[in-house]
């Protein structure tokens, strides 16, 4: 069991990548298509996400105590894009989707 404040560092990190996953969904369905390739770049995404937490680690000792949590989440981020993306057709060649986060 976590404490409050290990919760809410893993909601907040989850939600702050949120964007650059789904970004990196988009991206990476453009660059390796093909329906039966879905495990290899789920694996893609969530390695990229496991290595920006050891680099984080130099950096930010500690870090790693949320990465099992936020990877997991992640995994189910990535699932519910896909979801979402084949739902409505995203896949497509011919739509253009911009999920790059908004100034304010």
């Amino acid at each position: 069991m976590f404490a409050i404040g290990t919760i809410l560092k893993i909601l907040t990190t989850v939600l702050g990548m949120a964007p650059s996953v789904i970004s990196m969904v988009k991206n990476i369905e453009g660059v390796i298509e093909g329906a039966k390739k879905g495990e290899i770049k789920k694996k893609l995404v969530l390695e990229t996400v496991a290595k920006g937490f050891d680099a984080a680690e130099e950096i930010h000792p500690g870090i790693s105590d949320i990465k099992a949590p936020v990877l997991s989440a992640t995994d189910k981020l990535v699932d519910a894009t896909v979801t979402v993306f084949n739902t409505f057709g995203i896949f497509r060649k011919e739509i253009e989707l911009d999920v790059s986060p908004k100034q304010q």
